[in-house]
């Protein structure tokens, strides 16, 4: 009798170079659900409270800041690694992985990694499209979300979407503050680069 291994390793590769067994993408992401912080903090979002939260984010006045995040979701493992998202008078102008400071180009990144409005037209989008589960966190002074989870159904085993900002810091784009972005940027390139 022939034993055969649990996990093997598959015959082609991913365009990301490795390829994942089915079974240990799904022990990898469920066990990554169990590791969450718990939900309990999370309260149901409506229209009225992400109103509240765009009022205070306004009043706020920051257009332009750098935040870490991160998503959890059924999701390519590059995608779910932590990001640092440089965010100038609205729009994000870079995306790296925390980690290593290397850009993160994918467009699927890009269409995930947003501004704090993005992210807040995200969780209307998904009330007004009736979602069974919009749940959120928000910063209590300037109103951006410091965590969110999306369910469409629980009858669908991989439309589950977390999404956490560990950190976000304005950016004066004053003198030294502008030249310190521009020389990470430069800096994430070149370890590009780099052999």
């Amino acid at each position: 009798m022939k034993i055969r291994p649990v996990f093997r390793r598959p015959s082609r590769r991913t365009r990301h170079g490795v390829g994942f067994a089915p079974g240990l993408l799904a022990v990898l992401f469920l066990g990554s659900f169990l590791a969450l912080p718990a939900r309990a903090a999370l309260l149901p979002v409506t229209t009225d409270i992400l109103n509240e939260q765009r009022d205070k984010w306004s009043l706020g006045g920051i257009s332009s800041y750098v935040y870490e995040g991160s998503a959890l979701c059924f999701c390519i493992p590059d995608f779910v690694r932590p990001h640092r998202v440089t965010v100038i008078n609205g729009a994000v102008t870079e995306l790296f992985f925390a980690d290593t400071l290397l850009p993160d180009n994918d467009p699927v990144s890009l269409q995930f990694y947003l501004p704090v409005e993005g992210f807040l037209d995200l969780l209307q989008d998904r009330i007004d499209d009736n979602w069974m589960t919009v749940e959120a966190m928000f910063d209590p002074a300037l109103g951006y979300p410091l965590s969110f989870f999306t369910d469409f159904s629980d009858q669908i085993a991989d439309d589950e979407y977390w999404f956490t900002i560990e950190s976000l810091v304005e950016v004066p784009l004053s003198g030294t503050a502008l030249l310190l972005l521009l020389s990470l940027a430069v800096v994430a390139r070149f370890r590009l680069r780099a052999p």
